[in-house]
């Protein structure tokens, strides 16, 4: 595929070429023409929201979707929305339509958790994602534990807008 980008403002006009390639693809076994949405998870997940233009498809009963895939095309979970059956009278804008849909967890979300020894100290290293994806930086916190429960350090820092990694590192005394 390539695509042709021109711009043009009082003194030149330039024309950029970009090309891009299919490196994932999901057959929705239905017809959607116009919008639905499709987001990768920081999981590596992603989950997919449409729904059928073919509202009298045989065998495909429900009217919207979500759905959380693997990479290797498994469904992690899925959502069927049913709905009133509006568009059996005519109405081709009737019945559920989904546009987008939000993937929400129960709290934060600590990863590749590492520790390494230097010296008298320990670096303590770990990913952190916010339990909800948000368009700004969003402001956060940790605190590290002895395992007797005692605090050892903790601090603040800002959760990244889309869930890019936040890659976190404390040094921890007497390691």
């Amino acid at each position: 595929m390539i695509i042709k980008v021109k711009s043009a403002n009082l003194t030149e006009a330039s024309e950029y070429n970009y090309s891009a390639h299919v490196i994932w693809e999901y057959d929705l076994g239905l017809s959607m023409d116009i919008y639905g949405d499709f987001d990768k998870l920081f999981t590596g997940n992603a989950l997919a929201a449409y729904w059928n233009d073919g509202r009298n498809t045989p065998d495909i009963e429900a009217q919207a979707f979500i759905e959380e895939l693997t990479m290797d095309k498994q469904v992690a979970w899925s959502c069927h929305i049913f709905g009133n059956n509006s568009f059996k009278d005519g109405n081709e804008l009737g019945g559920w339509r989904v546009y987008s849909a939000e993937r929400f967890y129960e709290r934060p979300t600590i990863s590749h958790i590492a520790c390494e020894e230097e010296d008298e100290t320990a670096k303590v290293k770990f990913n952190v994602h916010n339990n909800f994806r948000e368009n700004n930086l969003k402001p956060g916190n940790f605190s590290v534990t002895s395992s007797d429960g005692l605090d050892v350090t903790s601090g603040t820092f800002n959760f990244h807008p889309y869930w890019s990694d936040n890659n976190l590192e404390v040094s921890v005394a007497g390691g």
